[in-house]
């Protein structure tokens, strides 16, 4: 009998940017000079939030485990949206909201070479990007990351005679097909149909929600020679919901796109550039102000997190004989 699990079946999710959160968009704009923003956003239901968040406040250090990850997550600190990422000169302030028994956070970074981004995926330590910093090495982005961390989500931009590329390197791309097919009972016995009809279920009760994009605004008109993205004037678009997912039409459709990826990195091109001087200019003013105003925070933040040590520090010392604090 072919096996299906639990495991083969999460496969699919397991290849999303980010797996763990239920929501998650990353909205990347790269400049015609390869300077740029990425805004993510990502969110988790409520109840699940509240839940884990309780377990970090009962427990400290390595003992709560994920919940710290998802802690951070949820409430990022200047040294977690650093820590987190690589190739950003600045932050916005982190947006959370709570809206239809979901809170989602989104924040902005910008960069001066879209090339040196690097999203880290911190919830899933052997999840999606293992393996790829030795392939953006070769291609000239950013040095590999340590072992332990795993890449999310980074890009490689190119501009030729023709126009420009834009890679997407997400090397949990190349595996959704593999997990596709465990929702399929295209070709099953009558068993392996019911198995994959009870997994379905079992995945709308888990996931409701569930929602993961990728959108990315190029300098010209867009095309996905690869048939990944969706576009639509200068932006390409990939979308996928649980509906999607347990719609076995729209999955097949799904699968052709991932059998075209081989296992590559999904790619978007465009023609020459379409974005006027006035638009480049204004550009570059919104991320000097992003500058200055990341900046200002993190000084801040460290400031105030030093002065909480040197507190700490004090409270530990013994009183002197005779003193009480």
């Amino acid at each position: 009998m072919r096996r299906t699990s639990a495991a083969s079946t999460l496969a699919l999710l397991l290849a999303l940017p980010l797996a763990g959160c239920f929501k998650q968009k990353q909205h990347c704009t790269v400049m015609p000079d390869g300077s740029g923003k990425l805004t993510v956003t990502f969110g988790m239901k409520k109840d699940m939030v509240t839940m884990m968040e309780s377990m970090a406040a009962g427990m400290g250090g390595e003992e709560a485990g994920g919940a710290n990850e998802i802690k951070s997550m949820l409430n990022p600190s200047p040294d977690d949206l650093l820590k987190n990422s690589e190739g950003c000169v600045a932050f916005s302030e982190p947006k959370r909201e709570e809206k239809d028994g979901f809170v989602t956070v989104s924040y902005t970074c910008w960069t001066d070479d879209i090339n040196k981004v690097k999203v880290y995926d911190t919830m899933n330590s052997d999840g999606p990007g293992a393996g790829m910093g030795e392939d953006m090495e070769d291609e000239g982005a950013a040095p590999a990351a340590p072992a332990a961390r795993k890449v999310a989500a980074a890009m490689v931009f190119k501009k030729d005679d023709a126009g420009y590329t834009l890679e997407w390197k997400t090397e949990g791309m190349g595996k959704m097909d593999e997990g596709m097919k465990e929702f399929s009972t295209e070709g099953k016995s009558e068993e392996e149909k019911a198995q994959a009809e009870m997994m379905k279920g079992m995945m709308k009760g888990m996931m409701e929600g569930l929602e993961v994009s990728i959108v990315v605004d190029m300098p010209g008109q867009a095309s996905s020679p690869d048939g990944f993205f969706t576009t639509e004037g200068r932006t390409g678009t990939f979308r996928i919901t649980l509906d999607d997912m347990l719609d076995e039409t729209k999955m097949k459709a799904m699968g052709e796109r991932m059998k075209k990826l081989a296992g590559a990195s999904p790619i978007l091109k465009c023609g020459k550039s379409e974005v006027s001087d006035d638009a480049v200019k204004a550009f570059r003013e919104e991320m000097a102000k992003a500058k200055a105003d990341w900046e200002k925070r993190l000084a801040a933040h460290r400031a105030g997190a030093a002065a909480a040590e040197a507190k700490k520090a004090g409270e530990a010392q013994p009183a002197p004989a005779g003193e009480t604090k």
